[in-house]
């Protein structure tokens, strides 16, 4: 899985930066899984991606299933909360890749990850402050991996992560 990166996202400003910067680490058919309770920043944190990318305004697509937007890389935003693993197969997300989009999926928990190689794997966890929040960010492939490295050296370029840690 290579490395694994644990960082504290200090509020709500330092998570739209985040974001931002993980915009930098996107290509064509990258899948990226995001899990975290209900009100840990899976959907804050897919906004600042999309103003990353020039795109204005994004719902959560929790009723809708699935939204998609025209920006570079085209992007899709995935929200499986309301369904369950079989529903999961029908969406057919592997034909938004090949089509190369970007499938930025909340709750991916509730799929099978396994078929999805080229992805970052992000888990955010309530912190230690009412705005803070813990990122887990870990990547499958060698592209994903230097893409992720990528998207998190330009986060730090604006942040001083002294006290995010490595983690194997």
């Amino acid at each position: 899985m290579g490395i694994e990166h644990r960082f504290e996202v200090r509020d709500l400003a330092d998570m739209e930066r985040l974001g931002r910067a993980m915009a930098h680490g996107l290509y064509p058919g990258l899948m990226v899984c995001l899990d975290g309770e209900l009100g840990a920043g899976k959907t804050t944190l897919v906004q600042a991606i999309g103003r990353g990318l020039g795109i204005g305004f994004m719902s959560s697509p929790s009723f809708l299933i699935v939204k998609e937007y025209d920006s570079e890389p085209p992007l899709v935003h995935v929200d499986l909360y309301r369904l369950e693993g079989h529903q999961v197969d029908h969406l057919a997300l592997w034909e938004y890749l090949d089509e190369g989009r970007v499938v930025l999926v909340e709750w991916a928990s509730r799929m099978d990850r396994g078929p999805y190689r080229d992805r970052w794997d992000m888990e955010i966890s309530m912190g230690d402050h009412p705005e803070s929040r813990w990122i887990k960010a870990s990547a499958l492939s060698p592209d994903a991996l230097a893409s992720l490295e990528v998207a998190l050296a330009s986060y730090r370029e604006g942040n001083d992560l002294d006290g995010g840690r490595k983690v194997d």
